[in-house]
């Protein structure tokens, strides 16, 4: 198909671990809770989601580790190796190098030993998911603990590991045009959903201009009633200095005595009450 550059699959395959090691507790507490039963439960039956994908894709993913690069590199190629995805709750000095036996989840063969390589954060070092494993590999409604490896290290749990996803990497340019052709070659199928990268970036990013332009309306509006509060305050002061000014009594100066203040109010007040008795008259 003209304009594909790359194809390769998400292997799932549904899992078990065998005899955990305390460097799995923190994930038999987390799935404990999803699950809505007991640790001890759990423990009997630790359920797993083994995740294939190509070594490249893999180390492109941000890791944390004690093994060096070279040592990563020989256990994916050798498929003995895994990645956890970190729960926030496990320690990746203590994780790494730890060996661990997993089984496929029907029990139907005998367990394989994987090497923990590491963890992979759910967010990259720059807060984005462009070097994160989310998305690969999701399995919608399964609370299993997810591990990734090589598709060598998925072939040693299943010959024929499950296919979930088939990615094409594709020029830009062609993206809407091989997108038609895959819906016409599967129209006639519901097994298989096609989505475009480049679809969801465009609707995200709607969705984010629209939050943005709703975020800077709100902004306007705030800062407007800043604005009547701050004008609202200045005239309520302006009016309280202007009725202190011409509607009250002020106290009266240092130096003044009681009786001096007593006469001058008495002879302002003689002459008013003359005026009026005279009015009057």
């Amino acid at each position: 198909m003209e304009g594909v550059q790359e194809v390769f699959a998400d292997y799932v395959e549904p899992a078990l671990f065998l005899e955990a090691d305390k460097t799995l507790t923190p994930y038999i507490t987390e799935q404990s809770m999803y699950r809505g039963t007991t640790e001890e439960v759990v423990s009997g039956d630790f359920q797993a989601t083994a995740i294939g994908l190509p070594i490249e894709k893999l180390m492109d993913f941000s890791y944390e580790s004690t093994l060096s690069e070279e040592e990563i590199q020989e256990g994916l190629q050798n498929g003995t190796g895994i990645f956890l995805v970190d729960n926030g709750m496990c320690d990746y000095q203590k994780a790494s190098g730890t060996e661990i036996s997993v089984t496929d989840r029907l029990n139907t063969k005998e367990s394989v030993q994987y090497e923990i390589l590491g963890i992979l954060p759910v967010f990259s070092e720059e807060g984005s998911y462009s070097k994160s494993p989310a998305g690969y590999g999701f399995v919608n409604g399964d609370n299993a603990t997810s591990f990734y490896t090589s598709v060598s290290g998925i072939e040693r749990l299943a010959e024929n590991p499950r296919v979930q996803t088939v990615r094409i990497e594709s020029d830009d340019r062609m993206d809407v045009e091989i997108t038609n052709q895959l819906a016409d070659l599967f129209a006639d199928t519901d097994a298989v959903t096609i989505d475009s990268q480049l679809e969801m970036k465009a609707s995200v990013d709607n969705g984010i201009g629209t939050i943005q332009a709703v975020g800077k309306t709100f902004a306007v509006f705030l800062i407007g009633m800043g604005l009547l509060n701050f004008i609202n305050v200045i005239c309520m002061r302006t009016d309280r200095l202007g009725f202190q000014r011409h509607g009250t009594l002020r106290p009266a100066p240092r130096g003044i005595g009681l009786s001096d203040l007593t006469r001058q109010s008495w002879q302002r007040l003689i002459p008013t009450a003359e005026r009026r008795n005279c009015h009057g008259m």
